[in-house]
């Protein structure tokens, strides 16, 4: 696989975009309740019982919130820096000016 790179850009942030893309896209995913609630039982942490842990119901996910749409479209919202990181990376004028501009209506 050949990884094209124009001439003139700055290799490290060139690369850095898509990254930047990729990544609030894949951390949108934490607040999927993947596995549901497991009853944990109590336990003792190394067989000490001045370490006892009490059990409990606990949620299976990246993170137990209550605004999980206000978090999706926050993190979805931070993958429009990637785009212009991109464009500006290029050091080229009308790449940076077509991923900065608005969308026409």
């Amino acid at each position: 696989m050949e990884d094209y790179t124009p001439s003139r850009v700055d290799k490290v942030l060139f690369t850095l975009a898509p990254c930047l893309i990729i990544v609030p896209a894949l951390i949108g995913f934490v607040v999927i309740p993947w596995g549901g609630v497991w009853n944990c039982p109590s336990f003792n942490l190394l067989g000490i019982s001045a370490l006892h842990v009490e059990g409990g119901p606990v949620h299976i996910a990246g993170a137990n919130i209550n605004i999980g749409v206000i978090y999706l479209l926050a993190v979805a919202s931070l993958g429009v820096y990637g785009v212009t990181l991109g464009g500006w990376a290029s050091n080229n004028k009308y790449s940076f000016w077509a991923a900065s501009a608005p969308p026409r209506r």
